[in-house]
Protein backbone atom coordinates (compact mmCIF):
# COMPACT_ATOMS: atom_id res chain seq x y z
CA UNK A 1 0.00 0.00 0.00
CA UNK A 2 1.33 3.43 -0.81
CA UNK A 3 0.27 6.07 2.07
CA UNK A 4 0.27 8.87 -1.04
CA UNK A 5 -2.30 7.10 -3.23
CA UNK A 6 -5.75 7.47 -1.56
CA UNK A 7 -7.75 4.13 -1.05
CA UNK A 8 -10.88 3.53 -2.57
CA UNK A 9 -13.99 3.93 -0.57
CA UNK A 10 -17.55 3.46 -1.81
CA UNK A 11 -18.81 4.26 -5.30
CA UNK A 12 -17.56 7.51 -7.18
CA UNK A 13 -19.54 10.55 -7.25
CA UNK A 14 -20.69 9.61 -10.92
CA UNK A 15 -21.35 5.87 -10.61
CA UNK A 16 -24.78 4.34 -10.76
CA UNK A 17 -25.96 2.06 -8.19
CA UNK A 18 -25.63 -1.71 -8.95
CA UNK A 19 -29.02 -2.85 -10.91
CA UNK A 20 -30.56 -6.05 -9.02
CA UNK A 21 -30.07 -9.51 -11.23
CA UNK A 22 -33.48 -9.65 -13.04
CA UNK A 23 -32.25 -13.06 -14.77
CA UNK A 24 -34.70 -15.84 -14.72
CA UNK A 25 -33.99 -19.54 -16.22
CA UNK A 26 -34.95 -20.05 -19.21
CA UNK A 27 -38.36 -22.46 -19.25
CA UNK A 28 -36.82 -25.18 -21.59
CA UNK A 29 -33.49 -26.33 -23.11
CA UNK A 30 -34.42 -27.76 -26.60
CA UNK A 31 -31.06 -28.23 -27.75
CA UNK A 32 -27.30 -28.60 -26.56
CA UNK A 33 -24.46 -28.79 -28.50
CA UNK A 34 -20.68 -28.89 -28.14
CA UNK A 35 -18.73 -28.03 -31.32
CA UNK A 36 -15.05 -28.64 -31.17
CA UNK A 37 -12.68 -26.23 -32.33
CA UNK A 38 -8.81 -25.71 -33.11
CA UNK A 39 -8.33 -24.28 -29.22
CA UNK A 40 -11.33 -26.20 -27.21
CA UNK A 41 -14.92 -25.70 -27.60
CA UNK A 42 -17.95 -23.66 -28.54
CA UNK A 43 -21.37 -25.09 -26.28
CA UNK A 44 -24.10 -23.48 -27.63
CA UNK A 45 -28.20 -23.84 -26.15
CA UNK A 46 -31.05 -23.36 -27.46
CA UNK A 47 -34.03 -22.77 -25.16
CA UNK A 48 -37.55 -21.39 -25.55
CA UNK A 49 -38.63 -18.59 -23.39
CA UNK A 50 -42.26 -18.73 -21.79
CA UNK A 51 -43.07 -15.58 -23.14
CA UNK A 52 -41.90 -13.53 -25.97
CA UNK A 53 -39.05 -10.42 -25.94
CA UNK A 54 -36.68 -12.42 -23.57
CA UNK A 55 -33.05 -10.27 -23.77
CA UNK A 56 -30.18 -10.40 -22.20
CA UNK A 57 -28.80 -14.47 -22.53
CA UNK A 58 -26.20 -16.22 -20.65
CA UNK A 59 -24.92 -19.32 -19.90
CA UNK A 60 -24.13 -18.53 -16.71
CA UNK A 61 -21.65 -21.30 -14.42
CA UNK A 62 -22.61 -23.17 -11.67
CA UNK A 63 -19.49 -23.65 -9.36
CA UNK A 64 -19.77 -26.06 -7.13
CA UNK A 65 -17.27 -28.78 -5.10
CA UNK A 66 -19.27 -31.62 -6.30
CA UNK A 67 -19.09 -31.07 -10.03
CA UNK A 68 -15.72 -30.25 -10.27
CA UNK A 69 -14.88 -33.50 -8.58
CA UNK A 70 -17.11 -34.94 -11.07
CA UNK A 71 -15.62 -33.67 -14.47
CA UNK A 72 -18.99 -31.69 -14.84
CA UNK A 73 -19.44 -28.06 -16.76
CA UNK A 74 -22.47 -27.41 -15.49
CA UNK A 75 -24.14 -24.14 -16.96
CA UNK A 76 -27.95 -21.85 -16.14
CA UNK A 77 -29.13 -20.72 -19.12
CA UNK A 78 -30.61 -16.99 -17.47
CA UNK A 79 -32.69 -14.42 -19.64
CA UNK A 80 -34.11 -11.60 -18.54
CA UNK A 81 -37.69 -10.84 -19.69
CA UNK A 82 -39.02 -7.65 -20.53
CA UNK A 83 -41.23 -5.61 -16.97
CA UNK A 84 -43.70 -4.93 -19.18
CA UNK A 85 -46.51 -7.93 -20.17
CA UNK A 86 -45.67 -9.54 -23.51
CA UNK A 87 -47.64 -12.36 -25.56
CA UNK A 88 -46.62 -15.77 -24.93
CA UNK A 89 -46.70 -16.11 -28.90
CA UNK A 90 -45.75 -19.28 -31.21
CA UNK A 91 -42.83 -21.00 -30.00
CA UNK A 92 -40.67 -20.15 -33.09
CA UNK A 93 -40.88 -16.24 -31.50
CA UNK A 94 -39.80 -17.29 -28.09
CA UNK A 95 -36.48 -19.14 -29.21
CA UNK A 96 -33.43 -17.60 -28.00
CA UNK A 97 -29.71 -19.15 -28.59
CA UNK A 98 -26.79 -18.29 -26.66
CA UNK A 99 -23.30 -19.93 -26.85
CA UNK A 100 -20.02 -19.67 -24.69
CA UNK A 101 -16.08 -20.22 -25.63
CA UNK A 102 -14.34 -22.89 -24.00
CA UNK A 103 -10.17 -23.45 -24.16
CA UNK A 104 -8.50 -26.12 -23.87
CA UNK A 105 -7.56 -25.43 -20.19
CA UNK A 106 -11.21 -25.02 -19.91
CA UNK A 107 -12.21 -28.56 -20.99
CA UNK A 108 -9.71 -30.12 -19.09
CA UNK A 109 -10.81 -33.49 -17.16
CA UNK A 110 -14.24 -32.18 -18.18
CA UNK A 111 -16.01 -35.47 -18.98
CA UNK A 112 -19.94 -33.69 -18.83
CA UNK A 113 -21.67 -30.34 -20.12
CA UNK A 114 -24.59 -29.86 -18.45
CA UNK A 115 -27.11 -26.76 -19.01
CA UNK A 116 -30.37 -26.67 -17.11
CA UNK A 117 -33.22 -24.29 -17.37
CA UNK A 118 -36.27 -24.13 -15.30
CA UNK A 119 -38.36 -27.24 -16.18
CA UNK A 120 -35.01 -29.30 -17.67
CA UNK A 121 -31.69 -29.57 -18.41
CA UNK A 122 -29.53 -31.11 -21.21
CA UNK A 123 -26.38 -32.83 -21.09
CA UNK A 124 -23.02 -33.84 -23.82
CA UNK A 125 -20.93 -36.68 -22.61
CA UNK A 126 -17.30 -35.33 -23.62
CA UNK A 127 -14.71 -38.72 -24.87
Amino acid sequence: MNPLVPQKTGKGLFERPDQPDRSLPIAVISELRVDPTTTGAIVTATGIATRQGAYGAQLRPIVSEENAQNGVLAYTFRVIYPEDPTPQGPERSRTVTQAVTLSSQDLEGVRLIRVSGQQNAREVRRR
